[in-house]
């Protein structure tokens, strides 16, 4: 098995974690990760940016995440989390996006009483795309809350998770033909990440890289960003492996394709640097939406 070493390859789904006595209700998978364990692990594979997910049994501490790309900020940038719903939300978000590692914020659902993002949270995510923040939804099976979320602010860039499957349901893809709505939606992009613990299998994934061949043909290579999903996936796959669902098993993509996937969109949408040995910090790109009589 080989891994894909064409160039910088970006890992946009991690969670390096210390779990303790005081880490609660940790996912299948779970473990304890050092980060020199993970920068071995990024060196082996020709990885060369991770972006911390600060893991949900933190839930809304970002601190370990932060401190962690402080000590290696060629190597790790943060994806934090934060509650929408607190008074300080607002102020929040506007705090964690003056911290140069963080590149995005994740929502997770459900949240609470709440499914899915609804009418009621939008004076957040009109901050969010003021302020050109990229959003991560984890919004299992709720394709439909996701495209009213794109319609209503056309310019804020969605990362869907996992490709809004579920891999805790009795059918994770049971949701999948809906992923249509979000065809048109161009400010949608699909984090290509667990597919082998979606589908359940193990290297080669031959139903992970056909599901990844549909999301090729729906939305093309330049709206997919993979991740990984350290540590849970290895309950189905190596770290080398994850990345050759991409970087070997989908032959359908040209050169520059797989680029796009494994980092090329990544670091359009996101701020980091190309060269992971620059010390220059890449303004976020807002998504540039046109209206259709323009």
């Amino acid at each position: 098995m080989n891994t894909h070493r064409g160039g910088v390859v970006v890992d946009t789904l991690l969670h390096i974690a210390t779990l303790d006595q005081n880490s609660k209700s940790p996912y299948p998978g779970a473990r304890s990760v050092a980060p020199e364990e993970m920068i071995r692990l990024m060196d082996e594979c020709g990885v060369s940016w991770g972006l911390q997910v600060t893991p949900s049994y933190h839930q809304f501490d970002n601190a370990a995440s932060i401190g962690l790309a402080s000590r290696y900020p060629d190597r790790f940038a943060v994806v934090a989390t934060l509650d929408p719903y607190a008074q300080s939300s607002l102020k929040h978000l506007q705090s964690l996006w003056t911290i140069p590692s963080v590149c995005s914020i994740r929502l997770c659902y459900p949240f609470g009483s709440k499914t899915a993002p609804g009418d009621d949270d939008a004076s957040f995510f009109a901050l969010a795309e003021e302020l050109r923040v990229p959003i991560s939804l984890l919004v299992p099976h709720d394709i439909s809350s996701i495209a009213h979320l794109a319609q209503s602010f056309p310019s804020l860039v969605l990362i869907v998770d996992h490709v809004g499957m579920s891999w805790s349901a009795d059918d994770p893809f049971k949701c999948w033909d809906q992923l249509q709505l979000l065809r048109s939606q161009e400010n949608i992009f699909i984090r290509v990440s667990a597919l082998p613990e979606l589908t359940r299998e193990r290297y080669p994934f031959p139903v992970a890289a056909a599901r990844v061949r549909e999301l090729y043909n729906l939305f093309g290579a330049g709206r997919l960003v993979w991740g990984s999903n350290f540590p849970t996936i290895e309950r189905f796959a190596s770290y080398g492996e994850s990345i050759g669902l991409v970087g070997d098993l989908c032959t359908f993509l040209t050169s520059h394709e797989m680029e796009s996937i494994l980092s090329g969109t990544a670091l359009e949408l996101l701020k980091l640097p190309a060269d992971p040995d620059s010390t220059e910090v890449r303004p976020s790109r807002a998504f540039q939406h046109v209206d259709e009589g323009a």
